[in-house]
């Protein structure tokens, strides 16, 4: 298949190593052609000299959140295969839309969910198996906390660009955790900024689950005076039928198995594990959060005059409402 990776920062030359490494072509794409030329020396690939237009099986959108709903929704109108760095969209509504627009158009989109494709003990599906069988009982609070001296890009801090730590790294956990749960019904946050940014670095999100599960997500960017990478996870499962049971569980960032399930899925119409309804909800989960924690939130003209759309999952009046 050949490649066509949008993006050529962290995220796009993660895609262009990938890729190559397993034998495909890819070209690479950026406004900024000194980095698209810097990523195609780096992994021996070739940069899109026609930008968008250039002949692909497989687009991989790599840019900053903001600019996925605009970029996607255009690439799969022109009947490319699009995959699309995660967090889907920066927006809910944008995100809802696109997962919709998909399922009514007919577009084949995926999500590129590094942590959803471990194996074994990490096998995300098997996880949600053995949660729905019961075997840790009725009830399952996941305890993830990951604090560490990372110092993220400004953009990814601000609210309007990539949505803050949580948005920007712990869109990982939300993800996972609605394919291990299922729907949210109620949403609790605290968040501080200790950059110069308006969104939050570091803080606490809660969410609840219609199935009577929990996530508790502790995250921290630029915290000193940890250990950095120590990121201790704890996946405490309390089953008020059948006793406590504790299990370490923190799903692997692993790109290389998220590439072969997706080309699996694009080569056979197969689902991935990551739904794009999955992966709204989660922005959406996000974002509820930051609210609950009393973060203003930004919305751009353009989703506004969306929002009257019917989401059937998403709870627009949680999100936008009074209180």
């Amino acid at each position: 298949m050949r490649f066509l990776v949008i993006g050529a920062g962290s995220a796009g030359r993660i895609h262009c190593s990938v890729l190559r490494h397993s034998g495909h072509e890819v070209v690479v794409w950026d406004k900024d052609l000194r980095a698209a030329h810097q990523a195609a020396h780096d992994f021996g690939v070739e940069v899109a000299e026609n930008g968008l237009g250039e002949p692909h099986d497989v687009a991989v959108v790599a840019t900053p959140p903001r600019t996925h709903y605009a970029l996607v929704s255009e690439l799969a109108e022109r009947g490319s295969v699009v995959v699309c760095e995660k967090p889907l969209c920066l927006w809910a509504e944008d995100a809802w839309h696109l997962a919709e627009e998909a399922v009514v158009r007919g577009w084949r989109v995926y999500v590129a969910e590094s942590q959803a494709y471990g194996s074994g003990e990490m096998d995300l599906e098997a996880m949600r198996e053995r949660i729905v069988s019961g075997e840790f009982g009725e009830r399952v609070s996941w305890w993830i906390r990951g604090m560490t001296t990372y110092r993220p890009q400004p953009w990814s801090l601000a609210l309007e660009h990539g949505g803050g730590a949580f948005m920007e790294g712990g869109i990982h956990i939300f993800t996972v955790a609605r394919v291990l749960f299922g729907e949210s019904v109620d949403w609790c946050g605290r968040f501080h900024r200790h950059f110069n940014a308006d969104g939050p670095d570091t803080g606490t999100a809660i969410v609840d689950y219609e199935t009577g599960h929990q996530l508790v997500l502790q995250l921290g960017w630029g915290t000193e005076g940890c250990f950095d990478g120590e990121c201790t996870p704890l996946y405490a499962t309390s089953g008020f039928v059948g006793g406590k049971k504790q299990l370490a569980w923190w799903p692997p960032d692993d790109h290389e198995a998220m590439w072969q399930r997706l080309y699996h899925c694009i080569e056979t119409g197969e689902p991935p594990v990551v739904s794009l309804a999955d992966a709204a909800g989660a922005v959406a989960d996000v974002w509820l959060c930051y609210k609950a924690g009393g973060i203003t939130l930004p919305v751009a003209d353009e989703a506004r005059r969306r929002i009257a759309r019917s989401c059937a999952t998403f709870r627009v009046e949680a999100l936008r409402g009074d209180e």
